[in-house]
């Protein structure tokens, strides 16, 4: 039987915990960590995981989550997303700050990213291409595993938060453009971008997405429609389809397939876990906030 390991990175608005403390928290949670604003939190395996935040956190763990240890990031500036293989890490944060490690974690450095705005989200494959995307229309590409960044989109009234790759030549964005979603692709490494987002008036502030494969992919997005809360595609984002899962405003969205999703929903003290046909809720004793 497959073992899953969920982990949760949140921004903790009130709730200090206590350092080293592991303890047991309501609908099964257990407390790993203290006093850590923390924005991103991505596994290689089972044992590997790094978690970044505000201040320049970065945390790793080689051992399932049971302990943390501190890394040096060489910045002050809010680390946002995290991306992660076998060979490279990168982290994109507040400043256009993108860090970059070569040994899984352990040490970092600071890559010339050419650009002060903030960054909300990183995704690389690897071939060396990467992606980082932010504020003021700023979505960048690295051919070169972060060596060189440059600029592929002209619009600075958008805002993205969220990467995902299909493939080296297909890569999907989402954000928001005055308060309306914006969904992109490109089908030529970065090249030029295409606008897909289905009938934009319902949507707006795109959150996440994420494609397991070629052809299924998920995107949360807020939404002016009641119970609305995330988009699901079956043929590649040729179509998207609402689905109705019973809560709005998702922060991030992750599903290890059909049968099995997590959900982080905005201001709001609770888990939304998805297990083959419908969703259910874990609560939690602080809310997480975007």
């Amino acid at each position: 039987m497959k073992k899953f390991l969920i982990i949760v990175a949140v921004i903790l608005t009130t709730y200090l915990i206590p350092n080293n403390s592991h303890a047991q928290l309501t609908g099964g949670w257990t407390i790993q960590y203290e006093n850590a604003y923390l924005q991103d939190i991505k596994f290689l395996n089972e044992n590997t995981g790094i978690a970044v935040g505000y201040s320049g956190k970065i945390l790793k763990t080689t051992n399932s989550g049971n302990n943390w240890t501190s890394v040096n990031s060489g910045t002050l500036q809010n680390l946002n997303s995290v991306s992660i293989s076998e060979t490279t890490c990168f982290i994109a944060g507040d400043l256009g700050v993108i860090l970059k490690s070569s040994d899984q974690g352990d040490s970092w450095i600071i890559l010339n990213s050419g650009t002060t705005s903030n960054l909300h989200s990183i995704a690389f494959k690897a071939s060396d291409l990467c992606f980082a995307a932010g504020e003021n229309g700023t979505l960048l590409r690295s051919p070169n595993s972060g060596i060189n960044w440059a600029g592929t989109f002209n619009d600075a009234s958008v805002n993205f938060n969220s990467l995902s790759f299909i493939n080296e030549r297909n890569i999907w964005a989402v954000g928001q453009k005055s308060n309306l979603g914006i969904m992109i692709k490109t089908t030529n490494f970065g090249t030029s971008w295409i606008d897909v987002i289905p009938d934009i008036t319902k949507y707006y502030k795109g959150k996440s997405i994420l494609f397991l494969d070629s052809l299924k992919g998920y995107c949360g997005f807020c939404s002016t429609v009641a119970q609305w809360g995330f988009l699901v595609t079956t043929n590649g984002g040729e179509t998207w389809d609402c689905r109705q899962a019973g809560f709005a405003s998702p922060i991030s969205i992750f599903f290890v397939n059909d049968s099995f999703g997590v959900c982080v929903q905005d201001m709001n003290p609770s888990i939304w876990i998805y297990n083959s046909t419908s969703w259910s809720f874990s609560s939690l004793p602080f809310f997480l906030q975007y």
